[in-house]
C-alpha cells in the first residue's frame, strides 16, 4: 500500500488480528492441558522457554510460530497487542518509531532507509476474541496450548501502520517486538484491540491506524483512495477514541496541575 506524494516518504507498518491456532505439521494436534504452565509470550522469549518466529505472507496476512522448548506442555499467553519488525541485523536499527524517524534508520542517517533502500514494513497484532474459530491447540482466548517440543502456528490478519515502504513477504526475516517500541499511542493500541475483538471492522481499523500511527488527517486518509466509503465512519471512531483516552488520562493530568499546599500555608481548623 502507498501514500499520496505528500507523505510518500513515511515508513510502512502493519497490525494484525489473531484467529485460530493449529499445531504445525511436525506435531500432532492435542487438547489443551488444564495443568500446563502459563507463559507470557515475551517472558518466554526472554528466558529461552519459547522460540518465536513470525512469517508475513504480505501486508494483510502473517503466521506466528511458537516452539515450546520446555519438557512439558505450556499455555502461551499473547499480549493484547504487539508488533514484528524486519530483523535489525539485516535492515539496521529502528529509530524514531512510526513518525519522524521511521524504522530502520540506515548508514546515511536517512529515516527508514538502509544503504539507500527503504526498509520493509513492520507488523503488529491484537488478541483474538470469542468470534474467532478455535484451533485444536488454542485454549482461552489469546492463549496457545503447545505440547513439549512442539510448534503452535497462528494465522494473523494484518493492517498497515505506516506507508511508503515495501510490503512484508515470506522472504524477509522478521522478529516479534513489543508494540510500545513501535508506537506509544494509546489510541492506536485501542484500535488494534477493538479490531481483534471484532468490534471494529478491518477497513475502518486500517484508516484509524494510519491516522494514529502516521498523523494522517481525514483529508489525507481520503487521499489514499483506500475504503473511501468508510472515511465518515472512521472519523466517528477517531472522535470516540480521542475522547476515551482523554477521559482516561484526565485524573492524572488533574493531579499534576493541582497546586501543592504545604502544612505551613494550610489554614487551621477550629
Amino acid at each position: 500500500m502507498r501514500l499520496s506524494s505528500a507523505i510518500a516518504g513515511v515508513a510502512g507498518v502493519v497490525a494484525l488480528v489473531l484467529p485460530a491456532v493449529v499445531l504445525a505439521a511436525d506435531s500432532p494436534a492435542s487438547k489443551p492441558a488444564a495443568s500446563a504452565q502459563t507463559i507470557e509470550l515475551f517472558a518466554g522469549m526472554k528466558d529461552g522457554r519459547l522460540d518465536v518466529t513470525i512469517i508475513p505472507n504480505n501486508s494483510e496476512v502473517a503466521h506466528l510460530r511458537v516452539r515450546n522448548l520446555t519438557k512439558a506442555p505450556v499455555n502461551v499467553q499473547l499480549p493484547k497487542a504487539f508488533a514484528a519488525a524486519p530483523v535489525l541485523a539485516q535492515f539496521g536499527p529502528m529509530n524514531g518509531g512510526l513518525n519522524g524517524g521511521g524504522q530502520g534508520q540506515g548508514n546515511g542517517g536517512t529515516p527508514g532507509f538502509l544503504n539507500g533502500a527503504q526498509t520493509p514494513q513492520v507488523i503488529g497484532t491484537g488478541n483474538p476474541n470469542k468470534n474467532n474459530p478455535q484451533g485444536p491447540n488454542q485454549g482461552p482466548f489469546g492463549v496457545m496450548n503447545i505440547p513439549a517440543g512442539r510448534v503452535g502456528d497462528m494465522r494473523l490478519t494484518c493492517v498497515c501502520l505506516q506507508y511508503g515502504h515495501p510490503d512484508p513477504g515470506p522472504n524477509i526475516p522478521y522478529e516479534v517486538v513489543k508494540l510500545e517500541t513501535v508506537s506509544k499511542s494509546q489510541e492506536l493500541r485501542a484500535v488494534l484491540e477493538e479490531m481483534a475483538a471484532g468490534t471494529l471492522e478491518r477497513p475502518v481499523a486500517q484508516l484509524a491506524a494510519w491516522h494514529y500511527a502516521n498523523d494522517l488527517s481525514l483529508k489525507q486518509l481520503a487521499g489514499t483512495g483506500y475504503a473511501p466509503t468508510r472515511i465518515k465512519e472512521t472519523a466517528g471512531v477517531i472522535e470516540r477514541l480521542d475522547k476515551a483516552v482523554a477521559l482516561k488520562n484526565a485524573p492524572a493530568v488533574a493531579a499534576e496541575d493541582k497546586p501543592i499546599v504545604s502544612s505551613q500555608s494550610r489554614p487551621s481548623v477550629r
